[in-house]
Order: C-alpha cells, then structure tokens, then sequence
C-alpha cells in the first residue's frame, strides 16, 4: 500500500511506494492536496508494478490530476506546442540570436521525432530525450549538443508552467567535450599577434578590427555599429547588445578614437563600416579567417572529419583578448568583464557596480596597437601551454 511523505522544506506530497522488484521509491506528486496524492502514489504503485509504459504512466496522473481538481491537462501535441512557444518568444521581442537558437533547437527534435511529433506533450520522457541526445553524438560537437539540451530544458519548463506536467529534460545530462587534439581551444590573441593583424588589415577591416579589440563587443554588434552610436564629446561607444539586449557604454580607447577620427567625426551619417554592414555576419567571418590566414595568424585542422572543429583564433577571439588586455593593464576581474559586457551567473558573483571612472581608466590602459614596439610581448595562457608541449 502506498503512503505520503513531505519533506519539512516542500509544500509537495512525495508518495512511498514498493516496486515489483521489492525497492522503495519516493516520487513528487506535485500536489499540495493529501487525497490527490494518495490517489496518485497508489496509481504509481500500480504502475511500476505492472511495468506500465511511461505514455501510460503520464495517462493515469493526468487523469487523476482531472478527478481531484477539476481542471483539465490540454493534450497538446509536442509540434503544436513547439510552434507556439517559439511565436511567443518572437513576441516577448527576444533577441534575433536567442530566437533562432530556440528555432533550431526544437527545429531539430521535432524532426528526430518524426510521427511522434503529433503525440501529447505528456508523452516526452527522460529517456526519449537521452536517444535524442544520443542520436546527436558525433553528428554535433559536444558543445553544441550542450546548448541543444540547454533549449529543451527551457522548452519544457515552460511546458510545466502552463500544463502542469514533468519536465523531463530536468536531469538528462548533455554530453561533455572530449579532450584531445580534434578539438582546438578557443584563445585570444597576443598582443604581437594583434599588432601583425592590425598592420597587415586596410580599410573598413582595419576599423572592424579595432573596434573588436579595442571593445570586446561581439561582430553583429560592430558590423551595424552607426556614427550615432559614437559620442565623440563623452569619447564613448553606446550600443545594445542583439544577443542580451544588454545596454553597453563602453568607453573609447585612445588608439580607437584616432581611428574613428581619422575616417569620420562628429556629424557623420550611417554605419561606421557600411560596406561591411551589408553583408551577412558568416560572410564576414569567413573573411576575418582569409585574413588571419594571410597574416599567418590561423591554424586549421586539416582533413578532419565528423563533428565541427573549432580552430584557436576567430573575431571572438577579439572578445577574450580585450578581456587578458585589461587585466595585463592591471583592471581587476570585474571590470574586464563588464568593460567587454560579459553576463554570467558567475561574474555576477564577484561585483555589484562598477564605476564610470575604472571603465575610463581601463580604456586608457590598452596599448596602441598601431604603434611599434619591438620587445613588448602580451603573454597568453596558450603560449605557454604550447611552449611547454614543445
């Protein structure tokens, strides 16, 4: 016979119940009412001892869920709900970036389901997920097969709120990386690295440049960078993030403000780089990676096969540089991190505000990039781990 418990911290019943197999299992019923528990800990006994599928099982909760409250759990289908969720977030005015990453991570469950996308919501269970998530390995790099599960959760999150039912992406874990030499680390430049781009881009690319390191910001962000966003009197960078929609101002660096002089000024119209604006931001990193190769910048992974390998420098390895600039430059961790506009859990741990004055003071500390100076050398984490290899 099955029983209730309630953890002294949770408004929940948590029905105790004997397998066929003779184990004890404690399971939320997610419930706050003790005769709608009980009903649902006695229908998951029933279940496991009879071996009912996890459709079945879903069946009988939403059923008595119906019976004891009165209200009834849509059978939505998992492609009718995928559907709505995304149009919602459009509507919420997400950013383009975060948009398109919920469209193609439901995009492509929804397509490994096939049929099954027709089933109910309900329907979904962890171990679905987990054949999912393995039909993606070595398809998808383990990072991107992260951010799929990552979508997921989100999904069916939602899903509870509104339906009232298990979220099953709760605990499937996504894959990990492998170690080794298919999979490259994603660096940030040295400064001599910096220097030999700079002195070897012409033109809009040699603004575009600057302006990543010299600010961190992503390359969507600077490709549709507008004069108006440059305040030459305050000698600051104000712009929205279209990945957060996070409000930056990000103070000039001397060597920048030369450069932005030197091609515009106060009362210039349009993009900064109009003729790079035009473009498609895969477009423009396709050149960046043709730059770094003729600059003898770029390592490649040759002939390799499988899931996409990530090479060591890329325009976002502008962001970590600016980052390892600033913190040569003696900026604290937190300044960094805000001057470049990095939003994490983890950051936020280890500042509340950071002053106008020490954005300014860390903008005055980057090194001239256009300048010469022959001894002068920005010693990354990864030169010394390739030294030691060698």
């Amino acid at each position: 016979m099955a029983s209730l418990w309630k953890r002294p911290e949770s408004k929940f019943w948590f029905a105790c119940f004997t397998t066929r197999d003779g184990k004890r299992r404690k399971v939320s019923t997610k419930t706050t009412d003790r005769r709608a528990a009980l009903k649902i800990a006695n229908e998951f006994e029933d279940a496991y001892r009879n071996q009912r599928t996890a459709e079945q099982v879903q069946k009988v909760i939403r059923q008595a869920h119906e019976e004891m409250t009165g209200e009834k759990i849509s059978d939505v289908s998992v492609k009718d709900f995928v559907r709505r969720w995304t149009e919602q977030k459009a509507a919420e005015g997400v950013a383009e970036a975060s948009l398109k990453f919920y469209s193609h991570c439901t995009g492509r469950f929804v397509t490994w389901l096939a049929k099954d996308a027709e089933k109910p919501l309900a329907w979904v269970t962890r171990e679905k997920l987990e054949q999912f998530r393995r039909s993606l390995a070595g398809k998808l790099s383990a990072k991107t097969v992260q951010h799929q599960i990552k979508g997921l959760r989100m999904l069916f999150r939602d899903a509870r709120k509104e339906y009232g039912i298990e979220n099953p992406a709760e605990f499937v874990k996504a894959a990990r990386a492998e170690k080794g030499a298919g999979s490259l680390k994603k660096a940030s430049f040295t400064l001599n690295e910096l220097r030999t781009l700079v002195r070897n881009v012409e033109g809009e690319w040699k603004t575009l440049t600057l302006l990543g390191a010299y600010t961190g910001a992503r390359l969507a962000d600077l490709q549709f960078l507008s004069w108006e966003n440059v305040d030459f009197t305050a000698r600051i960078l104000r712009f929205t993030t279209r990945k957060t929609g996070r409000d930056m101002l990000v103070p000039i660096a001397p060597a920048l403000l030369r450069r932005l002089e030197e091609i515009g000024g106060m009362g210039s119209k349009g993009f900064v780089v109009p003729g790079l604006a035009r473009k498609k931001s895969n477009t423009l990193s396709g050149e960046f990676t043709d730059l770094l190769r003729c600059c003898g910048l770029r390592k490649d992974t040759a002939g390799t096969s499988g899931p996409r390998r990530h090479v060591a420098l890329s325009f976002h390895s502008l962001r970590h540089g600016v980052v390892s600039m600033l913190k040569q430059g003696g900026a604290s961790v937190s300044v960094a991190m805000e001057f470049a506009g990095h939003d994490s859990e983890q950051m936020s741990a280890h500042y509340t505000t950071v002053s106008d004055e020490a954005l300014r003071t860390a903008a005055e500390s980057l090194p001239d990039l256009e300048a010469v100076a022959e001894n002068e050398d920005f010693n990354h984490r990864r030169d010394a781990e390739e030294e030691s290899a060698s």
